[in-house]
């Protein structure tokens, strides 16, 4: 590296100066402010027990091209601690990539969760991460050789675990350090869009394909420059090609008003194709497991095992 510092220099200067002439379109400001709620945190206002959830996972590339995994999974809190470990080794085509080990590691923590509120946990937990993400995906069959059926033990486990939480009263949150998320900013969008007085139909088409992206986004950006009034416009255009995830918005936002605070809670909804998959699987189960896990469907006894689960609501 210490050859490259020249160029190095040279280079952080020029996108300093990039950074300095972007214009800011992306300006949601005037619309945040009737969905923020200040909050002012301090040590007791949760008023009860905390009990954080998180894992890791290491890996190794072996000599006859499998991979050597360990994951592990720890629920601590003040008076508690909870600890699951998985160790492995599996084949992969590709070892930098393994979204296997990211959900071992949901599953574990899961389990560990789970095991905490049957000791009889009663505080809050909190899981690293977005729950909707981890519920948002239809069960599928992996392309690895000894854990191709791992999701259905993934959600039959992180079932078990919300409705033991919810037996209890016990609340879940999920806590990202950072995402990559539209979801609060798409929702702002098409509040701006009704304000304006877009007609529904149109409003709907418009975050539609800009949620979808590829050629109805640039479609739809072609009907926006022809229809929408300048301010909006370029609203929708930022939106398009700047894609800013939410916590840019709403970190500039705070930093903005210098107060701390949360954006009102949206309720997300799934989308049609996730809908029509979880009624097949709930009218025909042995079908859709034989569609989403073909090589598993043919090991005796998994059709009967994962059967029971899919067919519940």
């Amino acid at each position: 590296m210490p050859a490259f510092l020249t160029e190095f220099m040279n280079e952080l200067h020029a996108e300093r100066k990039r950074l300095k002439a972007e214009p800011d379109a992306d300006d949601f400001s005037a619309c945040i402010e009737h969905f923020w709620l200040p909050f002012h945190f301090h040590e007791d206002f949760c008023g009860g027990e905390v009990l954080a959830v998180d894992s890791s996972s290491a890996k190794h590339s072996l000599g006859d091209g499998s991979i050597f995994y360990v994951v592990r999974a720890l629920a601590l809190s003040a008076n508690r601690k909870y600890k699951r470990v998985s160790v492995g080794h599996e084949y992969s085509p590709n070892f930098k990539d393994l979204p296997l080990l990211g959900r071992l590691r949901e599953h574990l923590e899961h389990l560990v969760a789970l095991d905490a509120l049957k000791d009889g946990f009663e505080g809050f937990i909190l899981i690293d991460g977005s729950l909707f993400g981890r519920l948002s995906h239809l069960p599928k069959e992996t392309d690895f050789v000894k854990n191709r059926a791992l999701m259905v033990d993934y959600f039959e486990v992180l079932s078990s675990f919300l409705d033991a939480a919810r037996r209890s009263s016990v609340p879940v949150v999920g806590v990202s350090k950072e995402s990559r998320t539209s979801f609060f900013r798409t929702f702002l969008l098409a509040k701006i869009l009704e304000n304006a007085g877009v007609e529904q139909e149109f409003r709907h088409f418009l975050i539609r394909s800009a949620v979808e992206g590829g050629s109805s986004a640039v479609f739809a950006l072609k009907r926006a420059e022809e229809e929408l009034d300048e301010g909006v416009k370029r609203l929708f255009r930022a939106f398009l090609l700047q894609r800013r995830p939410d916590f840019h918005l709403i970190l500039k936002y705070a930093r903005s008003k210098n107060e701390t605070g949360c954006t009102t809670p949206l309720l997300l909804g799934t989308k049609p194709r996730f809908r029509r998959e979880l009624e097949a699987m709930r009218k025909d189960p042995v079908g859709f497991l034989r569609r989403r896990f073909p090589i598993s469907a043919l090991d005796d006894g998994f059709l009967e095992r994962a059967k029971g689960r899919c067919g519940k609501p």
